[in-house]
């Protein structure tokens, strides 16, 4: 049975960590034995931490661990001294967002060959990858994998109740946290746009209420 670990910065509630667990729960449990490893204990979430339970186990890599893959979904440079202690066949960094320290974990990760190839979520994110300096030569490292998405659990989601006002005219809804990445900028952009138009509108943001 071969050996994956998912070495990940903290168990938070992002999309990185929900984009891992459906990696988790559609993976072959007869053929692949599931680990993870996560270094914030602080602030990782307790609730996801036990949906990942459900599909892995926790393992602590600080004695040494061997694997068949290990799967980097981390920016943690805190934790970099860690990267010798895993023995791997295959090694891959699951790139979701452009930050700048995880742009150094990389350059890290690449100088000291810890990593096979780059894994991304989309052809824009490829090709800003591409344009790194710590990826000149090796643009052909990085594949793109699409977002993983649970059907099941988006229909059933689908079929949930919400109470919204709507108007006669344009209804819009934004599902996501308050962070910049997330791109709220363009709302206001996109506002104005509306208005100098004279389009009817009513616009909703929607985020998890906070634990």
């Amino acid at each position: 049975m071969k050996r994956i670990l998912f070495y990940l910065c903290g168990i938070y509630n992002g999309g990185t960590e929900y984009e891992t667990l459906n990696l988790m729960k559609n993976l072959n449990k007869e053929k692949y034995e599931l680990l993870y490893y996560y270094g914030d204990k602080q602030y990782s979430n307790d609730e996801m931490i036990k949906e990942y339970n459900k599909y892995a186990k926790y393992i602590d890599i600080n004695n040494g661990i061997e694997v068949t893959t290990v799967i980097y979904c981390t920016n943690a440079l805190n934790d970099i001294e860690l990267l010798p202690k895993i023995s791997y066949k295959h090694s891959y960094y699951w790139f979701h967002y452009f930050w700048e320290d995880q742009e150094e974990f990389l350059a890290l990760t690449l100088k000291s060959n810890y990593i096979d190839k780059v894994i991304t979520v989309s052809e824009y994110a490829k090709k800003r990858l591409q344009a790194l300096d710590c990826l000149r030569n090796r643009e052909n490292d990085v594949e793109i994998i699409h977002n993983i998405l649970d059907k099941d659990e988006i229909l059933e989601k689908a079929q949930q109740k919400v109470t919204l006002e709507r108007v006669d005219g344009l209804n819009l809804v934004t599902v996501a946290r308050f962070a910049p990445i997330k791109g709220y900028y363009r709302v206001k952009q996109m506002i104005n746009i509306l208005i100098e138009e004279g389009i009817n509108f009513k616009w909703y943001i929607c985020r998890k209420r906070e634990q």
